[in-house]
């Protein structure tokens, strides 16, 4: 699928890595460009999905979530981000449940950055990404 550009934007990326003795497991930066370029899809992202839409079930506060393949604003320079929309202005126990699934799946070398994404930025990714996860409105 073609990626989608953004206009400048900013969002708040928690890079996840599997614990590892000589690093720390997260990192948290901004980014001011973010290109949603498709759905990262496989046998271990499927297993992943599986275990984070269920924890995401339970928690009740996220509306939606993605996982894609990004860059930001560097093509050259790919990676996977956990893509959320929630109810929550700062998803701090979204993240963090996140982070302990994908810690408890993944060795040290893997990481997936985390990406709280407005209402506008869900539209966008939606063009090149289906949503593994959709809250269930009662």
């Amino acid at each position: 699928m073609a990626s989608m550009s953004a206009n400048v934007i900013t969002t708040i990326i928690r890079r996840v890595q599997s614990p590892n003795i000589m690093q720390k497991p997260t990192e948290q930066g901004t980014a001011t460009t973010v290109n949603f370029l498709a759905e990262q899809d496989g046998p271990p992202e499927r297993d992943l999905k599986r275990m984070l839409a269920d924890t995401f079930a339970r928690l009740g506060s996220v509306k939606a979530a993605y996982l894609a393949r990004v860059d930001y604003g560097r093509p050259s320079e790919q990676h996977v981000a956990l893509c959320i929309v929630t109810d929550e202005a700062d998803p701090v126990e979204v993240v963090e449940a996140a982070s302990s699934v994908f810690q408890s799946m993944f060795n040290s070398d893997a990481h997936v950055d985390i990406l709280p994404l407005s209402e506008r930025e869900q539209s966008r990714i939606s063009l090149v990404c289906r949503p593994f996860f959709t809250r269930q409105v009662q």
